[in-house]
């Protein structure tokens, strides 16, 4: 048996060839890379000397708005205490909760001004009232103990208290009683809530007034009602109103030989 060969010529390998262009490729890959690294090295480099407190050290610390309770060497203590860093690593939440924690602070903000400067912006508390014999209230009901209470800003001021948590509401409560009874001419000056929720408060000519526990609104309109038509021509007279009755109220009057200023009269 006879095999045919085949006439097609037999296959041989080809060379590899060597295309210019993909060596050309090739380097420049590696010159793009060798461009990428020296620029994140020179970005670890520069942000490595910005961590450096002696490049770029704060120069100076304003601080706006007039400090009229907040003393100004606590103040320059606290900011220096936490000054740590430059410019660009201070650590201004830091800074600003120190200046909080001082005595008569609301709130504070602080923020960085080129050059090199620190911008300090300070609120300080607002009293409304006093809370017992050491606090104070500022307007939204919070209470604030100041190391120090001036006693002119004492006199002038209300005093309120009541049970822990509670501020807010007593605040509210005698805003109520305060606009309810100016127009009748009386001055409340305490609002007193006990343990028990129950109610009282004293006026300006020392008359105290129970309201008792619950119906607040209702009992203080009731005595708005009674005032003029059967208490105001004896208002130096009375010493305790009280409103803890169902349809009405009850009188203590004081004794004869004194009245509301302390003044004996001609009885």
């Amino acid at each position: 048996m006879v095999r045919r060969r085949s006439s097609k010529p037999a296959a041989t390998p080809r060379a590899r060839v060597q295309r210019p262009w993909r060596v050309r490729l090739a380097l420049r890959d590696w010159l793009e890379l060798g461009v990428a690294l020296v620029f994140v090295a020179g970005v670890a480099v520069g942000v490595h000397a910005l961590r450096d407190p002696q490049v770029l050290p704060v120069q100076t610390v304003r601080v706006d708005g007039p400090l009229v309770h907040v003393d100004p060497a606590r103040l320059q203590a606290a900011l220096l205490s936490g000054l740590r860093g430059n410019f660009f690593t201070v650590d201004l939440e830091g800074l600003e909760r120190a200046v909080t924690a001082l005595p008569w602070v609301a709130r504070v903000q602080i923020r960085r001004e080129w050059p090199l400067a620190l911008r300090v912006r300070v609120e300080e508390q607002v009293a409304v009232a006093r809370w017992g014999v050491d606090g104070l209230l500022n307007a939204q009901g919070q209470v604030f103990e100041p190391p120090h209470l001036d006693p002119d800003l004492v006199r002038r001021l209300p005093v309120l208290y009541g049970p822990q948590g509670q501020s807010g509401r007593v605040l509210r409560a005698w805003r109520s009683l305060s606009r309810a009874m100016r127009p009748m001419g009386l001055e409340p000056v305490a609002l007193y809530l006990d343990e028990r929720r129950s109610w009282r408060t004293w006026l300006k000519d020392r008359t105290e007034v129970v309201l008792g526990r619950g119906s607040f609104d209702r009992r203080l309109q009731r005595l708005l009602w009674a005032w003029p038509r059967a208490l105001a021509a004896q208002q130096g007279r009375i010493e305790r109103l009280d409103l803890r009755y169902t349809n009405g109220l009850a009188v203590r009057w004081r004794p004869a030989e004194t009245e509301a200023g302390g003044r004996k009269t001609d009885a």
